[in-house]
């Protein structure tokens, strides 16, 4: 089935029901086999980011945030569902640091403690890499990851254009990271 950018948007419009079926049958397939190829998503995890992102990009169209004139309708929705995605995997990083502390913190066993030592020599390897980047880099990955920092709330704090650029600078900032690290 040929689904063309126009023909999506009239959906939007007209029957959002058929439209969410539209979506499903043009970009399912490609969707989840991008997210689990490029970022190893699992497919319980690809499948309701594939659902989120159908109820963001509806809004968003509805809302009229979304211009033909910006990118393809295909492009725009893989980059919200990759957004999405992240969004979850922060969500879900948020639960394991919470549940590794709770861990720690009660079982004062040798293995744990060393696991926690292990994980303190990395973190410190890690930290000391960011600051060799640049103090941008390292004040960005340190309101991200320390500070807990919403992406809005970053660009406010270090005068960034808005929230993509943010995300931008956070995911090059990460690349270089992983680059100097292996």
């Amino acid at each position: 089935m040929i689904c063309s950018d126009q023909e999506i948007l009239d959906a939007f419009h007209s029957d959002r029901d058929f439209a969410a079926r539209l979506l499903y049958t043009c970009y399912y397939d490609t969707f989840t086999k991008w997210l689990m190829s490029r970022y190893k998503a699992q497919f319980n995890e690809v499948d309701e980011t594939f659902q989120k992102t159908i109820v963001v990009v509806y809004e968003n169209v509805i809302q009229g945030k979304y211009s033909k004139q910006d990118s393809l309708f295909k492009t725009y929705f893989n980059q919200v569902g990759k957004f999405t995605y992240f969004d979850y995997l922060k969500k879900r990083r948020r639960f394991d640091d919470f549940s590794f502390e709770r861990y720690v913190k009660y079982d004062d066993s040798e293995e744990v403690i060393a696991s926690k030592k292990d994980f303190e020599k990395k973190l410190a390897l890690v930290e000391e890499t960011l600051k060799s980047i640049s103090p941008t880099c390292y004040k960005l990955m340190q309101l991200f990851f320390y500070q807990k920092k919403r992406w809005k709330d970053i660009a406010s704090i270090l005068s960034y254009k808005d929230e993509n650029s943010v995300k931008n600078s956070w995911l090059k900032c990460k690349k270089k990271v992983k680059e100097r690290l292996s």
